[in-house]
C-alpha cells in the first residue's frame, strides 16, 4: 500500500494502522472488538485531529502553522465518549493499550521507509 503523498511525505493508512494494532493488543482487548469498531476509533482520532487543528480537513488549508502539543487525555475522553455513540465501549485504559499498538504501526513505517546507511 502506498505510504507516501505527492509530496513523499508519511501518509498515515488507517487500514493498515488497524491491522497491526488489532496484532498487538491484548487478547481481552481483541476480544471487546471488532476490525470495524477499530477504524472508528482511529475515526474518531482524525476526527478530534481536525476539531483541534493537528490535521487538516480535505480542500482546506491550515490554518495554523507551528507545532500543536496534543493533550492525549482529551483525546481519548473524546474517543471514548464518542464511541459510545457506535455501540463501541472503551475505558481510558483501552485507549492507552491501543495508542501504544499504534505506535507500532509508526515505528515499522519509520523502519521500512528509513534508507539504510552503511559505514
Amino acid at each position: 500500500m502506498k505510504r507516501e503523498n505527492e509530496q513523499g511525505e508519511f501518509e498515515y493508512n488507517n487500514e493498515e494502522a488497524a491491522k497491526i494494532i488489532f496484532q498487538n493488543i491484548s487478547d481481552e482487548l481483541g476480544g471487546k472488538l471488532v476490525f470495524g469498531d477499530m477504524m472508528n476509533i482511529l475515526e474518531l482520532r482524525d476526527e478530534y485531529f481536525k476539531k483541534v487543528g493537528i490535521i487538516e480537513e480535505e480542500g482546506k488549508e491550515s490554518i495554523c502553522t507551528y507545532p500543536i502539543d496534543l493533550d492525549l487525555e482529551a483525546m481519548n475522553l473524546f474517543i471514548i465518549n464518542n464511541a459510545v455513540k457506535h455501540g463501541i465501549i472503551l475505558t481510558e485504559e483501552d485507549m492507552e493499550e491501543i495508542m501504544l499498538a499504534e505506535l507500532i504501526y509508526l515505528d515499522i513505517f519509520k523502519q521500512l521507509e528509513e534508507p539504510t546507511h552503511l559505514n
